[in-house]
């Protein structure tokens, strides 16, 4: 009822096998558009164990993933984008070469300060520009960057703000 499945299936002996499921009963749960939940790199190495544990850890973060949000882990007990873990996805993604996924997820880390299960913590402006320019420095794109610039002076003026404090800052967050 609350849209979760389980299945076992035990598969013996040396054999390959394909499975297919389909689900029309429920919309796609997120509104993230990809193509793929695989590493967007091509490798050419001697152990294709790595490239399969890099693909296996790609879609591993995708799996996290709710509507456009980053969860620090089982989207069960986490219920909100967090951001410290979020900054450390969104970089991964980018990285792995999943850059359209990682731009999507970059909204609510530009749009808001602090954010996730602790308040405002002093670190989230400083790890959202690094996510941001992590996936800015790779889209390559002015029309992005010139959406981002607002933000990023926003987040630099706060980030002075906090160094020069000379007592305790209160800030509002998202979550």
């Amino acid at each position: 009822a609350e849209g979760w499945g389980f299945a076992r299936f035990e598969l013996r002996g040396a054999k390959d096998w394909t499975f297919t499921t389909r689900d029309n009963l429920f919309p796609p749960a997120t509104p993230l558009v990809y193509s793929s939940t695989l590493a967007g790199l091509q490798l050419n190495l001697p152990d294709p164990n790595f490239t399969n544990s890099l693909h296996a850890q790609v879609t591993h973060l995708m799996m996290g993933l709710v509507n456009n949000e980053t969860r620090p882990g089982d989207p069960n007990h986490y219920p909100l984008n967090w951001l410290r873990d979020g900054a450390y996805a969104i970089v991964a993604l980018a990285r792995a070469g999943q850059l359209d996924v990682a731009k999507q997820l970059c909204r609510p880390f530009a749009e808001h300060d602090f954010f996730g299960g602790f308040g405002s913590e002093a670190d989230g402006p400083g790890l959202a520009l690094w996510a941001l320019d992590e996936v800015a420095a790779r889209l390559r794109d002015r029309e992005y960057d010139r959406w981002l610039w607002p933000h990023v002076q926003r987040k630099a003026r706060l980030i002075l703000e906090m160094l020069t404090a000379a007592e305790p800052l209160r800030k509002p967050y998202f979550g």
